[in-house]
């Protein structure tokens, strides 16, 4: 691999890990560069995204022309806010990449302004990441807020009492961080803003939404399952639209950054 930073240029080799300076060229070298394409990332993704709606969407509606076994194996497999499934699983390896890109960015920017808010969000990702593939603020926080808040009736928009506590941080979250934010170019400020409006409609005010539903007719219908799509849905595109925020400040902001893979050639 080749990393660059601060005009300064190292090797590692392949079997031994040996770290050599530019300065060395007195070994040939056959040279394999990986180019990553936020466009083509992005795009990537938004056809996995929008696989995962379809047939989580064909998955609610299944038990109409399948057996109820098959229909709910189905609806296991694919439906969107299931746990331990085909769409949780991405939605948690792609919080996880966003984790690794901005731990990359971080290492980039160790000196600059803004390390310690680059390497913060680097971790509340992969918190996010592993409460995605376990459900956590889902068991934990319901039970935490009847302890917080005993007198309360959690009840219409607030019946998911998480969404309190995620308010909450979103708010603690807008007071540390909107001078980093408005310290970004105005390209990554932009689609930042987008991505956090996106995600936060879909994962509080679209679930606000769904509760008060679920409140009055149950889970078990197709509006309520509609709903929940949606949420989803904003929830997967707004972190797309992060995924793609993060590539393209990268390859526009931070082009000393340079990964290859190489081989050494014997002569």
């Amino acid at each position: 691999m080749i990393f660059k930073k601060n005009t300064k240029l190292y090797r590692i080799k392949d079997r031994n890990s040996a770290l050599t300076s530019s300065s060395d060229q007195s070994q040939n070298y056959s040279l394999i560069e990986i180019r990553i394409s936020p466009k083509r990332v992005a795009r990537f993704l938004g056809f996995i995204v929008l696989g995962l709606i379809l047939t989580s969407t064909l998955g609610t509606i299944s038990h109409e022309f399948l057996s109820q076994d098959i229909a709910q194996e189905i609806g296991r497999l694919l439906y969107v806010d299931a746990e331990a499934n085909i769409p949780s699983t991405y939605s948690s390896w792609s919080l996880l990449l966003c984790s690794i890109i901005l731990a990359v960015i971080a290492i980039v920017e160790s000196k600059g302004s803004y390390s310690f808010h680059w390497k913060s969000l680097s971790l509340i990702f992969f918190y996010l990441s592993i409460d995605e593939a376990v459900m956590l603020h889902e068991s934990t926080i319901p039970k935490i807020g009847r302890w917080l808040l005993p007198s309360f009736n959690l009840s219409g928009f607030l019946s998911f009492a998480w969404v309190i506590f995620g308010a909450a941080f979103v708010l603690v979250f807008l007071l540390i961080y909107w001078r980093f934010v408005f310290s970004l170019p105005n390209q990554t400020k932009f689609l930042f803003m987008i991505a956090g409006i996106i995600y936060i409609t879909g994962a509080i005010g679209v679930e606000c939404i769904g509760g008060w539903y679920a409140d009055l007719y149950g889970y078990k219908n197709h509006i309520y399952s509609t709903i929940a799509t949606f949420e989803e849905a904003l929830e997967m595109i707004g972190i797309l639209v992060f995924i793609y925020a993060l590539l393209q400040h990268i390859n526009l902001y931070l082009p000393s950054i340079k990964i290859h893979i190489k081989g050494q050639k014997k002569v």
